[in-house]
């Protein structure tokens, strides 16, 4: 994987082609993209300046502006407040038009395992229950290795409860093509952070392409911004695109931004070209 091109420097470049690739899609993460990250995400703010251009941005004739969020798509439409942007969220499980298949049983699923994760009370992480998801906040360090740790002896944890919950089953939901499916949850890595999502082969990129296909939109068209180890299921996906990694670490991205204030200056750019475009 090859080390992303710095973003300043191109900023006028990749504004060009979202602006002649039009129509497009730019899709953006919100944590750590659109804001910085803080230690409590109830914090997380936009700011008014990043409010007013993306509302501009929102204006462009021909540009679908999205965000795809890991955070409840209530909570994220509440603090965006733009009109005219859609927004994905709990990591693509929470969109417009689409419903998860057996969506009450995976809820099932998940409530029974945080409730087990409860009765632990470790110190290490913070639970936030999201409906379809669950997020595991990090409380002692934002080390990668102490996550990975966690991750481990919880995906052990995981396992014992899902065969537990197999066995309970009557036998004729055990055969294969039983009256039941078998759900089954599974633990991403993120940024400080473990998710719990439904094992079902669904994410951010998932709901990305099932938005370009209702808009008509080849992923060609697409740029895309995130900071996050859940975006780099997008960066592989649209490398025909334009994708930039916010932050730190090894990424398919095509390119970097130090910081949320790029992405920024990106937007401004955008704006900019649109209406010099249009006269």
């Amino acid at each position: 994987m090859s080390e992303p091109a710095p973003l300043t420097g191109h900023t006028e470049d990749v504004a060009c082609f979202v602006v002649e690739a039009l129509p497009g899609v730019l899709a953006l993460d919100f944590d750590g993209t659109l804001t910085e990250i803080v230690n409590d995400p109830d914090e997380a703010v936009l700011t008014v300046e990043r409010r007013h251009v993306l509302r501009r941005v929102a204006r462009v004739p021909g540009l679908r502006t999205v965000v795809l969020s890991g955070r409840r798509r209530r909570d994220v439409e509440s603090r965006l407040d733009v009109p005219g942007v859609a927004v994905v969220g709990n990591h693509g499980f929470e969109i417009e038009g689409w419903e998860m298949p057996l969506a009450d049983r995976y809820r099932s699923a998940l409530t029974g395992f945080l409730a087990d994760l409860e009765a632990l009370r470790d110190a290490r992480f913070r639970i936030e229950d999201k409906g379809q998801t669950a997020t595991l906040h990090l409380q002692e360090t934002r080390a990668d290795a102490a996550r990975d740790r966690l991750r481990e002896e919880l995906a052990s944890r995981l396992e014992l409860f899902q065969s537990s919950r197999s066995e309970r089953r009557p036998p004729a939901e055990r055969e294969p093509g039983g009256t039941r499916d078998l759900v089954r949850l599974r633990l991403h890595p993120g940024k400080a952070t473990l998710e719990i999502r439904p094992d079902v082969g669904w994410n951010k990129s998932s709901a990305l392409l099932y938005l370009l296909n209702v808009w008509g939109i080849g992923r060609a068209r697409c740029f895309y911004a995130g900071d996050d180890l859940t975006d780099e299921c997008v960066f592989a996906e649209l490398s025909n695109g334009v994708t930039v990694k916010v932050g730190e670490g090894e990424s398919a991205a095509r390119f970097r931004a130090h910081d949320p204030s790029e992405i920024y200056a990106l937007l401004v750019e955008i704006v900019g070209r649109s209406q010099g475009r249009r006269r």
